[in-house]
């Protein structure tokens, strides 16, 4: 995600001046690369939060590493840190819905204006999933028509959290179903415009197996899916101690809340024991 003011930073080398540079993937080296310190980009007054790089900094002055708090792809929320922190030296023409820059601009494309925060606002919330397992992470984006000033999240257990950014993302401890709200105001609307949705949040089960039965490709037996689980299926020959056990199967994430089956395609003859590790 890239919100620029005024920028003049090419592939390699150039510059990048009041700009937010946040969530950008690097699929070269796999993980969030906000700058390429290879590239010999300088930033100024530009935030590049959150880093992964060493060091956190791009090389320049006046930068900032820190949540923006986007309420949209462009535009900030009146408590960004983003806000103000920008500089005369590199703030030209107006923002991207043609107001004027403050004396102390903001980083990005965006100038909070906030006589002009008015109007009717819709929301809808979107999740990544809403059948999970407790302690697993949930990605939920909330969508804004309409000039927002602050957006806000409520969990259902408790956690609220105010301007994090369009995307956000939670985990519940407990088991049952929670209601998501995602919240906007603005000046016309200081009471909040809302939506909901529900979080079914499952325990981790334990599976029960179902015995063993010989057929023409190997032993099968077969034991209850839970989604979204980790599986290690094992195996061993013997049952004393010290126990020896392999890996026969790993399914990851599964998909399947019936019945999986299981086939150990190397088994001739004897004995052959087997469990299931849940993650």
């Amino acid at each position: 995600m890239t919100s620029y003011n005024n920028q003049g930073a090419g592939t390699y080398g150039g510059f990048a001046d009041n700009c937010i540079v946040v969530g950008n993937y690097d699929y070269v080296y796999g993980y969030i690369d906000n700058y390429n310190m290879l590239s010999g980009t300088v930033y100024y007054n530009s935030c590049t939060a959150p880093s992964t790089q060493t060091p956190v900094m791009p090389p320049g002055t006046g930068n900032i590493n820190v949540n923006p708090q986007f309420l949209d792809w462009f535009h900030i929320a009146t408590t960004s840190p983003c806000r103000g922190a920008g500089s005369t030296l590199y703030a030209r023409g107006t923002d991207l819905d043609g107001e004027t820059w403050a004396s102390a601009p903001s980083m990005g494309c965006d100038e909070v204006v906030v006589s002009n925060l008015v109007g009717p606002l819709a929301v809808n919330v979107l999740a990544n999933q809403t059948n999970l397992l407790v302690n697993r992470y949930d990605s939920l984006s909330g969508i804004i028509n309409g000039r927002a000033a602050i957006a806000a999240w409520s969990f259902g257990d408790g956690v609220m959290v105010t301007n994090p950014g369009m995307n956000v993302s939670h985990q519940w401890t407990n088991s049952g179903d929670y209601s998501v709200t995602f919240m906007a105001y603005n000046n016309d609307n200081p009471g909040g415009v809302g939506t909901n949705i529900v979080i079914h949040v499952q325990a981790l089960a334990m599976p029960q197996l179902q015995s063993a039965v010989p057929t023409t490709i190997g032993f099968q037996f077969q034991f209850g899916g839970q989604l979204n689980v980790n599986y290690t299926i094992q195996y061993t020959t013997n049952l004393s101690a010290p126990t020896s056990w392999q890996t026969l199967q790993t399914i990851y994430y599964n998909n399947n809340p019936g019945l999986l089956q299981i086939t150990d395609p190397n088994v001739a003859n004897g004995t052959q024991f087997y469990r299931v590790l849940v993650q």
